[in-house]
Protein backbone atom coordinates (compact mmCIF):
# COMPACT_ATOMS: atom_id res chain seq x y z
CA UNK A 1 0.00 0.00 0.00
CA UNK A 2 1.61 3.12 -1.37
CA UNK A 3 0.80 6.36 -2.58
CA UNK A 4 -0.31 6.66 -5.75
CA UNK A 5 2.07 7.85 -7.92
CA UNK A 6 0.80 11.43 -8.96
CA UNK A 7 1.35 11.82 -4.91
CA UNK A 8 5.03 10.48 -4.96
CA UNK A 9 5.98 12.53 -7.76
CA UNK A 10 4.88 15.42 -5.98
CA UNK A 11 6.38 14.09 -2.47
CA UNK A 12 9.46 13.90 -4.20
CA UNK A 13 9.61 17.38 -5.64
CA UNK A 14 8.71 19.06 -2.24
CA UNK A 15 11.53 16.47 -0.02
CA UNK A 16 14.37 17.86 -2.30
CA UNK A 17 13.19 21.50 -2.12
CA UNK A 18 13.26 21.10 1.33
CA UNK A 19 16.21 18.76 1.88
CA UNK A 20 18.17 18.84 -1.18
CA UNK A 21 19.68 16.83 -3.45
CA UNK A 22 23.35 15.81 -3.26
CA UNK A 23 25.34 13.21 -4.48
CA UNK A 24 28.17 13.55 -1.80
CA UNK A 25 28.55 12.78 2.35
CA UNK A 26 28.29 16.05 4.17
CA UNK A 27 27.22 17.53 7.74
CA UNK A 28 24.50 18.56 8.08
CA UNK A 29 23.60 21.51 10.61
CA UNK A 30 23.37 19.08 13.61
CA UNK A 31 26.73 17.22 12.16
CA UNK A 32 25.01 13.84 11.09
CA UNK A 33 26.27 12.99 7.70
CA UNK A 34 24.27 13.00 5.52
CA UNK A 35 23.63 11.44 1.45
CA UNK A 36 21.18 11.85 -1.18
CA UNK A 37 17.85 13.29 0.07
CA UNK A 38 18.36 14.08 3.18
CA UNK A 39 19.48 10.17 3.90
CA UNK A 40 21.28 10.17 7.27
CA UNK A 41 24.16 7.67 7.80
CA UNK A 42 24.69 6.98 11.49
CA UNK A 43 27.96 4.73 11.26
CA UNK A 44 30.53 3.87 8.64
CA UNK A 45 28.74 0.59 8.40
CA UNK A 46 25.91 2.71 6.50
CA UNK A 47 27.91 4.94 4.34
CA UNK A 48 29.47 1.32 3.36
CA UNK A 49 25.95 -0.46 2.12
CA UNK A 50 26.07 2.12 -0.40
CA UNK A 51 26.83 1.99 -4.12
CA UNK A 52 29.83 5.24 -4.03
CA UNK A 53 31.30 6.02 -6.93
CA UNK A 54 34.69 7.90 -7.24
CA UNK A 55 33.49 11.56 -8.73
CA UNK A 56 36.26 11.84 -11.34
CA UNK A 57 35.79 8.44 -12.66
CA UNK A 58 32.39 6.93 -12.09
CA UNK A 59 34.45 3.61 -10.97
CA UNK A 60 33.03 1.58 -7.79
CA UNK A 61 34.77 3.07 -4.30
CA UNK A 62 36.68 0.35 -2.05
CA UNK A 63 35.40 -0.03 1.24
CA UNK A 64 38.50 1.63 2.33
CA UNK A 65 38.18 4.78 0.49
CA UNK A 66 34.81 4.98 1.72
CA UNK A 67 35.71 4.92 5.02
CA UNK A 68 38.19 7.10 4.94
CA UNK A 69 36.05 9.77 3.44
CA UNK A 70 33.36 9.02 6.25
CA UNK A 71 35.99 9.67 8.65
CA UNK A 72 37.35 12.68 7.21
CA UNK A 73 34.08 14.23 6.86
CA UNK A 74 33.19 12.92 10.48
CA UNK A 75 36.42 16.09 11.58
CA UNK A 76 34.91 18.77 9.65
CA UNK A 77 32.87 22.08 11.09
CA UNK A 78 29.32 21.92 10.52
CA UNK A 79 26.68 24.33 11.10
CA UNK A 80 24.18 26.59 9.75
CA UNK A 81 26.97 28.85 8.14
CA UNK A 82 28.18 25.33 6.50
CA UNK A 83 25.95 24.54 3.42
CA UNK A 84 25.50 21.20 2.07
CA UNK A 85 27.36 21.88 -0.96
CA UNK A 86 30.23 23.08 0.83
CA UNK A 87 31.45 19.61 1.87
CA UNK A 88 32.09 18.56 -2.48
CA UNK A 89 35.71 19.79 -1.96
CA UNK A 90 36.13 17.69 1.26
CA UNK A 91 34.49 14.65 -0.74
CA UNK A 92 35.71 12.73 -4.17
CA UNK A 93 32.92 10.17 -3.89
CA UNK A 94 29.40 10.30 -5.36
CA UNK A 95 26.00 8.26 -4.78
CA UNK A 96 24.51 8.57 -8.61
CA UNK A 97 21.34 9.47 -9.39
CA UNK A 98 19.23 6.39 -9.55
CA UNK A 99 20.39 5.36 -6.56
CA UNK A 100 19.49 8.67 -4.63
CA UNK A 101 16.25 7.69 -5.99
CA UNK A 102 16.02 4.04 -5.24
CA UNK A 103 17.25 5.27 -1.46
CA UNK A 104 14.19 7.82 -1.40
CA UNK A 105 11.90 5.88 -2.25
CA UNK A 106 12.72 3.49 0.46
CA UNK A 107 12.36 6.07 2.67
CA UNK A 108 8.87 7.37 1.19
CA UNK A 109 7.59 3.48 1.69
CA UNK A 110 8.88 3.28 5.11
CA UNK A 111 7.52 6.41 6.11
CA UNK A 112 3.95 5.61 4.58
CA UNK A 113 3.69 2.59 6.65
CA UNK A 114 4.88 4.05 9.59
CA UNK A 115 2.61 7.13 9.22
CA UNK A 116 -0.23 4.39 8.64
CA UNK A 117 0.78 2.19 12.00
CA UNK A 118 0.58 5.87 13.48
CA UNK A 119 -2.37 7.19 12.64
CA UNK A 120 -3.94 4.46 11.37
CA UNK A 121 -4.07 2.88 7.85
CA UNK A 122 -7.71 4.10 6.55
CA UNK A 123 -7.13 7.14 8.62
CA UNK A 124 -4.27 8.62 7.32
CA UNK A 125 -5.47 6.74 3.34
CA UNK A 126 -8.50 8.78 4.04
CA UNK A 127 -6.81 12.44 4.47
CA UNK A 128 -6.47 14.88 2.02
CA UNK A 129 -2.99 15.16 0.32
CA UNK A 130 -1.86 18.21 1.28
CA UNK A 131 -2.31 16.88 5.05
CA UNK A 132 -0.32 13.73 3.80
CA UNK A 133 2.57 16.02 2.47
CA UNK A 134 2.44 17.51 6.18
CA UNK A 135 2.63 14.81 7.31
CA UNK A 136 5.66 13.26 5.13
CA UNK A 137 8.01 16.16 6.13
CA UNK A 138 7.50 16.15 9.49
CA UNK A 139 8.18 12.44 9.79
CA UNK A 140 11.13 12.63 7.11
CA UNK A 141 12.73 15.26 9.50
CA UNK A 142 12.09 13.92 12.81
CA UNK A 143 11.63 10.48 12.71
CA UNK A 144 9.01 8.33 14.15
CA UNK A 145 10.17 8.21 17.58
CA UNK A 146 10.39 12.78 17.88
CA UNK A 147 6.60 12.69 15.53
CA UNK A 148 4.91 10.38 18.17
CA UNK A 149 5.97 11.46 21.14
CA UNK A 150 7.56 15.14 20.65
CA UNK A 151 4.03 16.00 19.26
CA UNK A 152 1.55 14.97 21.19
CA UNK A 153 -1.16 17.17 20.84
CA UNK A 154 -0.13 17.83 17.26
CA UNK A 155 -0.98 14.37 16.71
CA UNK A 156 -4.18 14.65 18.80
CA UNK A 157 -5.51 17.01 16.28
CA UNK A 158 -3.90 14.74 13.73
CA UNK A 159 -6.41 11.57 14.75
CA UNK A 160 -9.42 14.44 15.32
CA UNK A 161 -8.98 15.80 11.69
CA UNK A 162 -8.32 19.39 12.84
CA UNK A 163 -5.61 20.44 10.64
CA UNK A 164 -5.61 23.67 11.23
CA UNK A 165 -5.02 23.01 15.24
CA UNK A 166 -2.39 20.81 13.53
CA UNK A 167 -0.79 23.37 12.03
CA UNK A 168 -0.47 25.29 15.20
CA UNK A 169 1.22 22.74 17.01
CA UNK A 170 3.73 21.86 13.96
CA UNK A 171 6.59 23.95 14.66
CA UNK A 172 10.00 22.48 14.59
CA UNK A 173 13.12 23.63 16.00
CA UNK A 174 16.47 23.76 14.10
CA UNK A 175 14.98 23.81 10.40
CA UNK A 176 13.99 27.06 8.35
CA UNK A 177 11.34 29.08 9.05
CA UNK A 178 10.32 28.84 5.55
CA UNK A 179 9.98 25.07 6.46
CA UNK A 180 8.11 25.23 8.80
CA UNK A 181 5.47 27.61 7.22
CA UNK A 182 5.24 25.41 4.54
CA UNK A 183 3.62 22.67 6.51
CA UNK A 184 1.71 25.05 8.65
CA UNK A 185 0.31 26.12 4.89
CA UNK A 186 -0.86 22.63 3.72
CA UNK A 187 -1.98 21.76 6.90
CA UNK A 188 -4.06 25.03 7.07
CA UNK A 189 -5.42 24.80 3.56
Amino acid sequence: MHPPLPFIDQLLLQLEQQEGRIAHMYRDTRGFITIGVGHLLTSEHDALALPLVHRDSGLPASADTIRAEYRKLATRPYGQRYGASSFAAHTRLDLPDPEIDNLTQRHIAGFHQELGGLYGRAHFSAMPERVQLALFDMIFNLGLPKLQHGFPRFNRHIRNGDWPAAARESHRRGISEARNQHVQDLLSG
